[in-house]
């Protein structure tokens, strides 16, 4: 398949460019994303990657590259974020998993292996409730650490630092992003997260937070465990380490990712990519 440059319309049996396109969310939300690689001939599932709270598409930027070669890789913006709209009544993971879902449909892919960062995590699990049989595989990045749990850190944390955001959104998210940041984060690296915790609109970053603070692990992890799909976690070693024997009991072989903070895959490009192609490889 293809995406036409002029139109952006979706065609199959040829190779892609890359291309912006966007498409409206269940919610009439505008959702911008990118396509490039190669389409249903390579073989290859497509992969989909899909960001975390306050993250944006260019997050992904070393595995757009690197993936393309031999597969169709798809990144966009969940609303609120980056290029996306930002008119929506309720900012849930509900609703950001419709987000994917549309991309997923306006590219036309069968095949996806859906590979979510962070809050990413939990959209990539309810996408693949609504795509069912189309993916074939969940790869989540330095996320899930809420499972088995019934109090995450991410909601003791976020629930200490929503006061300040209320009370001076600049401060308290960059006081968050801060958090996310390890001590082998380069510092230009942490300024960048910080920007973009605090570049969004103060609204919309705390009530994703406030959402996903009153939905609770129960229903994630009831989700979790109908799905078909396998999954893989590829996690930092030192930021918020997860219990392997509690993912496994949901099916999650967990890969560890040493000397990084959160944001795994911009911290350790090369050796990120390397982790992710042998989990594709399976």
């Amino acid at each position: 398949m293809c995406v036409d440059s002029r139109d952006r319309r979706v065609h199959r049996g040829c190779d892609v460019i890359a291309e912006m396109g966007a498409v409206k969310s269940a919610d009439g939300v505008p959702i911008v994303f990118d396509v490039r690689g190669r389409g249903s001939g390579s073989g290859s599932a497509a992969a989909v990657f899909v960001h975390g709270w306050a993250g944006r598409r260019e997050h992904w930027d070393e595995q757009f590259e690197a993936f393309a070669h031999d597969r169709l890789v798809v990144r966009l913006d969940l609303a609120g974020h980056g290029a996306s709209g930002q008119a929506r009544d309720r900012w849930s993971v509900g609703a950001f998993a419709g987000d994917v879902v549309a991309v997923i449909d306006a590219v036309g892919v069968d095949r996806v292996v859906l590979i979510g960062h962070s809050l990413g995590g939990s959209v990539i699990v309810e996408a693949a409730r609504r795509l069912a049989g189309r993916v074939v595989r969940l790869v989540g990045v330095d996320t899930w650490s809420a499972i088995g749990v019934r109090k995450s850190v991410e909601e003791l944390e976020a629930s200490v630092l929503l006061p300040l955001m209320r009370e001076n959104f600049d401060a308290g998210a960059r006081a968050f992003a801060a958090i996310m940041c390890g001590p082998s984060t380069p510092a230009d690296l942490a300024a960048r997260v910080a920007d973009d915790a605090a570049s969004m609109t103060a609204q919309i970053a705390i009530s994703i937070l406030e959402d996903a603070i009153a939905a609770g692990p129960e229903n994630f992890e009831q989700t979790l465990r109908n799905l078909d799909a396998p999954r893989s976690c590829i996690s930092s070693e030192s930021f918020r380490p997860k219990d392997p024997a509690v993912l496994a009991a949901f099916g999650i072989d967990n890969v560890v990712l040493p000397d990084t903070g959160h944001y795994l895959m911009l911290e350790r490009p090369q050796a990120f990519n390397e982790l992710l192609a042998g989990v594709l490889a399976r």
